[in-house]
């Protein structure tokens, strides 16, 4: 069997990404349940996530677009455009052999705005808001999605490293039809580490270590709905993230998308547990 890497993955997407709007609307009809709500994706992210010995593929693209830039004491306004799939595999020889039409079973686009606020030269705060539409294949289910909030960042040296102090908080709903709206809240604390990998370079970058760890805590617990033939509800009230990653500080424009860095997270809690892969940092 052939390896392939995410960036592979990101390039098959992109070729069928259009495709993905155009497949016939699902009628509506009973949810039969799922392993985490699909209308969360944009905020989970890429990745593989297991609850309760089931897994689950997400592959999320967050581009953004600059209405006007952050220069000095002037607000940043940026349009964002993040666009979900969800996956039965990430077999590249399944994708390619039955077609990524049949191997998809979420789509949602939620764009959105962000304003990047400059608070002194060290500390950042960015409200955002969005809200799209989003649907399952394999559950006959439409969801308007919608979520907002405010993340920051406050930078300091030690030594040769540059910190970073996180924090965000999240609400996040969705509306589907038919059903009922649901939503959750959370809050983030991190720290994110940029140390230089001696004095090794990357298109004339300084190539960096980049780790970071990060704590969710749900206001309201978010709950996963456990298919036949276990059928629960798992409850989510913390989880802790621990990432490795190396990049540079300013993007790599590498065909559609620039990343600053290629980074692997574990997301561990008592019920769930996910692998997450992520190419900028989460305060972006």
């Amino acid at each position: 069997m052939k390896k392939c890497t995410p960036l592979i993955v990101a390039l098959v997407f992109s070729v069928f990404m259009a495709a993905g709007f155009f497949l016939p609307g699902p009628a509506a009809g009973q949810d039969a349940g799922n392993l985490y709500n699909w209308a969360y994706a944009p905020a989970f992210g890429s990745g593989a996530y297991r609850v309760a010995g089931e897994e689950t593929f997400v592959i999320t693209f967050r581009p953004k677009i600059d209405l006007r830039r952050q220069v000095e004491k002037k607000i940043g306004i940026k349009l964002t455009l993040p666009l979900s799939f969800g996956l039965q595999t990430l077999d590249i020889n399944e994708i390619l052999g039955d077609g990524l039409p049949e191997q998809l079973t979420t789509v949602s686009f939620v764009p959105g705005v962000e304003f990047e606020i400059p608070i002194g030269q060290r500390w950042t705060v960015k409200p955002f808001g969005n809200f799209g539409w989003g649907t399952s294949f394999d559950t006959d289910r439409t969801a308007w999605i919608y979520f907002g909030g405010a993340k920051s960042r406050y930078i300091f040296n030690w030594g040769k490293a540059d910190l970073g102090f996180l924090n965000e908080l999240l609400w996040s709903g969705y509306q589907p039809t038919p059903g009922k709206t649901d939503d959750y809240a959370r809050f983030m604390l991190g720290l994110e580490v940029d140390y230089p990998i001696g004095k090794v370079k990357f298109r004339n970058q300084q190539l960096l270590f980049r780790p970071h760890i990060l704590y969710y805590r749900y206001f309201n617990d978010l709950e996963f709905v456990v298919p036949p033939p276990v059928e629960r509800i798992l409850s989510l009230e913390e989880e802790v993230e621990l990432a490795l990653a190396v990049g540079t500080k300013e993007p790599q424009k590498l065909w559609f998308f620039q990343p600053d860095r290629f980074g692997v997270g574990l997301l561990y809690s008592q019920d769930l547990k996910g692998i997450r892969i992520f190419f900028s940092s989460v305060f972006e």
